[in-house]
């Protein structure tokens, strides 16, 4: 069971209210895949079909197109298990996209799914074939294995699946981290993948990063 409560006397705004919906929308999907993934865990042969949603980004407002999701705790109730989840992975994201605004991008979140981050130059627009596709990820205990893994792992497939296979141009890619990846930001350079990660206030990167001027 997922649910948000509202108190009667203090309802949101319709605003709120459609994003807390499409919200869990999101969040229901996201129990399916996982639920298909527990019932064939066993199986060789998982197959995900990609659908694509479509975008639309107001010129005039370069966070219009960008609504992380909330990054406070929440709890789910998976089959029985009751779950802390820490969403760190959207308040990285969501503070990531407020400062590559300054660094001259467009953040889009909205209808990106299951994309979690794309950018376009602000003075490009959504227009250009221009585009880099970002893959958050948390990196837990100090050991930064296997979010990079998980990283080149979905950039690949959705660069793959989500452009290449729909003749569109194939996006520059990034992996998103809540801290330095050490060794392996030389690892993912050599693969195509700028590295970013968060340092104190600030944000440091790999050479492609810091050539794209999305650090600082």
């Amino acid at each position: 069971m997922i649910a948000r409560r509202y108190e009667t006397a203090a309802l949101p705004d319709e605003m709120a209210l459609q994003d807390d919906l499409e919200h869990a929308a999101e969040l229901l999907k996201r129990a399916h895949v996982a639920d298909r993934l527990w019932q064939f865990e066993d199986s060789p042969t998982l197959q995900v079909n990609y659908e694509f949603d479509g975008h639309t980004v107001n010129e005039g407002d370069a966070l219009a197109g960008f609504s992380p999701k909330d990054s406070s705790d929440y709890i789910a109730n998976i089959t029985a298990r009751q779950q802390i989840k820490k969403r760190h992975h959207e308040a990285l994201v969501q503070s990531f996209g407020q400062h590559v605004v300054s660094c001259g991008y467009i953040p889009t979140t909205r209808l990106m799914h299951p994309k979690d981050l794309v950018l376009h130059r602000a003075d490009q627009g959504s227009n250009t074939s221009d585009e880099w596709l970002v893959e958050a990820k948390v990196v837990r205990g100090g050991n930064p294995t296997e979010a990079v893994r998980q990283a080149v792992g979905q950039l690949y497939e959705y660069s793959h699946f989500l452009y290449r296979e729909r003749k569109r141009p194939e996006p520059h890619l990034v992996g998103l981290f809540t801290e330095d990846v050490g060794v392996y930001s030389g690892y993912l350079e050599e693969r195509g993948i700028a590295s970013i990660w968060r340092d104190g206030d600030g944000w440091r990167g790999s050479p492609r990063a810091v050539g794209w001027g999305m650090t600082g």
